[in-house]
């Protein structure tokens, strides 16, 4: 509803747009109401002008939206099923053979060895050792992207006499892939590092120690069995050797695993041939607490602020633990999945994120039965998707990028990926009953839903992928109206493994006129909506900004000063919208009886971010 004075004349419009309505009443289109006697001849000339302009543009919407109402109302006595439309690109229900490594090598073997960058990069080792000494060249590394199935890049080597160790790292809490190479007798070449965008930095003379494990504004370094702070180089975690050892039986390294918090990281502590446990340490008050009860377990990962650890040092065993890290208590998470047989193998996988369990089952081969993936909920342990492995050979214990989740055949050098579990929005029609509906791994739940023969004056319902607005990835719902000429869009996405509306726009179908842009350049796309009101054609752009208090929206209004803004007296009277191809906002309002336009540069800190929260999951459609 718009209101605004005219004199002691109170005008008061009630606009549609963004509104769910069975139908539009004639009454609540425009209605003008005079407060207290007005006489005409007490009016000045423009007053009288601007009243007869007003009543004159009543009568003209009130003509057009009594059209549109009877039109709405023969449609509901006669109600039609929307139609739905998919645009979304189908996703493969299960692992593919991906890519061959076998036909990126110009020369050389598969060494077997790879690390992971966060994106899309693998990190691959490519030898020449199995040749004669005389014909042997330098080993090699490629850079190749999973998605786009291409080489991005080569580093050789400097001589035949190097070798090459890749490691997993982490930069600026994401994934990253390392190389050190080192001449024979140990003597440090260079490290190379890839970040999550696949590109890489060489730094000559370093090595494995040299590697900065980052996240947030903390970091530390593996330094020969300890790990240290990499911003002072004091020893937070310090290795143990007991003398008499020769054979370092007796000794404790100690290997970063994984952040918990910005100020907390949980460590391993390796022994001979086993794991001596795992702990904490908070570099806020540089005190360190080792698991209890956590010998012969590894570190998994977190979820919901709890630690996971899993039996065996490599992640092979049976039992999941959970460990409190305010009071370390250890409890028992759950147990095999499967019923294990002498000779079976169980390899357990968290991602960073701890959606979800991997739980990697395989029978000993003279069984001949197939092994399989299982994905567990990290809430009760059971199994919530599973997939059969009968013809992917020979694999490695899986690993992640981003977007995929992949398993190695070591013997034949095929990565097969299987995309990575997301939430899926799907729509579809149930008897007469439109449905919008949420499914994580095999768990599903209807959001909304319609009933076609109460619906309000809908056509078409459409869903249709979105990626990387304010760092999210989703599906865009749109309803589209009977008379196709206004569209409401929610731009749905998950977090915290919940469904939400992170940003509204309407008036062009499936988005048509929003933009993904980062237009304050902070590296995260903001989402910039010219929307068009449905009952005036009214035009305002809204913008989505992710923020640390989280989703804030603001208006394209907020560039014009605001004694211009009190001095327009017809309602509507401004209009904002963005100009993509220029990144500015096209502003227009009155001026001295004229319209006059401007084109606003776009300074982020003249707008005014309100928090946003939509209401879409929390009312019935058809209200």
């Amino acid at each position: 509803m718009t209101a605004y004075f005219w004199g002691d004349i109170l005008i008061i419009k009630y606009i549609t747009g963004g509104l769910k309505m069975k139908k539009l009443t004639p009454a609540l289109i425009c209605l003008t109401l005079l407060l207290s006697a007005c006489r005409n001849e007490t009016r000045e000339p423009e007053e009288t002008d601007l009243l007869e302009t007003t009543a004159a543009a009543i009568e003209t919407t009130y003509a057009v939206s009594k059209t549109a109402y009877e039109t709405s109302s023969e449609t509901e006595t006669e109600p039609s099923k929307p139609v739905i439309v998919d645009e979304r690109e189908a996703v493969p229900e299960g692992f593919t053979a991906a890519l061959d490594l076998n036909d990126f090598a110009d020369e050389g073997y598969l060494s077997g060895g790879f690390a992971v960058s966060g994106g899309d990069v693998l990190l691959v080792d490519y030898t020449n050792i199995y040749n004669a000494p005389e014909d042997r060249k330098p080993d090699y590394l490629l850079g190749i992207s999973i998605k786009e199935k291409k080489q991005l890049f080569r580093i050789d080597a400097p001589s035949a006499d190097c070798s090459i160790e890749l490691i997993q790292g982490l930069s600026d809490g994401k994934i990253s892939a390392c190389a050190a190479v080192y001449k024979t007798g140990g003597e440090k070449v260079s490290l190379i590092e890839v970040d999550k965008d696949g590109n890489y930095r060489i730094t000559e003379g370093a090595g494995s120690d040299d590697i900065v494990y980052s996240w947030g504004d903390k970091a530390v370094k593996a330094v020969n069995g300890s790990i240290v702070n990499a911003l002072d180089g004091s020893v937070l975690c310090q290795r143990y050797d007991e003398e008499n050892d020769p054979y370092f039986v007796k000794s404790f390294v100690y290997r970063f695993s994984m952040p918990l918090d910005n100020d907390r990281f949980i460590y391993q502590i390796g022994g001979y041939e086993w794991s001596e446990g795992a702990g904490i340490y908070d570099l806020g008050t540089n005190t360190s607490v080792n698991f209890p009860d956590s010998m012969n377990t590894a570190p998994l990962g977190v979820h919901n602020g709890m630690i996971y650890t899993v039996d065996s040092f490599d992640g092979v065993g049976e039992n999941i633990y959970i460990y409190d890290p305010e009071n370390f208590e250890r409890k028992n998470f759950c147990g095999s999945p499967y019923e294990l047989q002498m000779n079976d193998m169980l390899y357990y996988e968290m991602p960073s994120s701890g959606e979800f369990i991997l739980a990697v089952y395989e029978p000993w081969y003279e069984r001949g039965e197939d092994a399989k993936l299982a994905f567990l909920s990290p809430d009760t342990g059971e199994i919530m998707t599973e997939y059969t492995l009968a013809d992917i050979p020979n694999y490695y214990p899986p690993f992640f990028f981003d977007n995929y989740i992949c398993l190695y055949d070591n013997i034949n050098g095929i990565i097969y990926t299987l995309p990575m579990p997301r939430g899926k929005f799907t729509l579809e029609d149930k008897d007469g009953v439109t449905e919008l509906s949420y499914t994580y791994l095999g768990k599903s739940e209807t959001l909304i839903s319609y009933d076609n023969t109460e619906m309000w004056n809908l056509s078409k319902c459409t869903v249709k992928d979105f990626n990387d607005v304010m760092g999210y990835d989703g599906v865009i719902y749109t309803e589209t109206a009977a008379t196709r000429y206004w569209s409401q869009n929610y731009y749905l996405s998950v977090i915290d493994g919940k469904p939400v509306c992170i940003a509204e726009s309407f008036g062009s179908e499936s988005g048509e006129s929003d933009s993904i842009a980062d237009i304050d350049g902070d590296g995260i796309n903001e989402l910039i909506c010219n929307c068009v009101y449905g009952a005036d054609s009214a035009q305002e752009c809204l913008i989505y900004k992710m923020t640390d208090e989280g989703i804030m929206r603001a208006s394209g209004h907020d560039f014009i000063d605001s004694e211009i803004i009190e001095k327009q007296t017809m309602a509507n009277a401004i209009s904002s919208e963005y100009l993509p191809e220029k990144n500015k906002m096209l502003c227009g309002y009155f001026e001295d009886e004229e319209y006059v336009t401007v084109e606003y540069d776009i300074d982020m800190s003249e707008l005014n971010f309100e928090s946003f929260e939509s209401s879409f999951f929390d009312l019935p459609a058809d209200e």
